[in-house]
Order: C-alpha cells, then structure tokens, then sequence
C-alpha cells in the first residue's frame, strides 16, 4: 500500500494500482473509473458524496467501506482474486 500527499500525475498512479482507496468525490471517482481499476470507497462527507457513493454503486463501479474493518476486508478480498 502506498499513501501519498498532493501528487500531479494521479492518472499514472491510478493505472498502476490494483485497487484504489478514495473519498468519493465526483472527479477522483469518476478518473478511476474510466481506467477501469477496482474502488472502494471511504470517509464520504455527509451531501453530495453520499449521492456519488450510491450512484458508483448501484452501477457496480465501487464498493463502499464505512469501517476500517470494512475497508481491510474488502482489500483482502481484491488480494484475493
């Protein structure tokens, strides 16, 4: 896993991961899923995220973690395939 602070070249590191961690804000999502990567979703700010949460969702491009737990799980998960 690698966390990294403001970066420029979001696509190439976006290309270059299996899964990609994100607050599901409309832009980031939305990059991640036009290159096609696996997202999981976390810490949404209550309003519009939420709306980007289900939207991405319900058209299979993400799955939502609310927990830590959560999140580790479904990392595991993609590890796994």
């Amino acid at each position: 896993m690698l966390v990294k602070d403001y970066i420029t070249n979001l696509k190439e590191y976006i290309s270059a991961s299996l899964i990609c961690l994100s607050k599901p804000g409309g832009l980031t999502s939305t990059e991640i899923a036009i290159l096609n990567r696996s997202l999981i979703h976390i810490m949404p700010i209550t309003g519009v995220e939420n709306y980007n949460i289900a939207f991405f969702k319900e058209n299979g491009l993400s799955k939502p973690a609310g927990t830590i737990e959560e999140m580790i799980e479904k990392i595991n998960k993609y590890k796994k395939k």
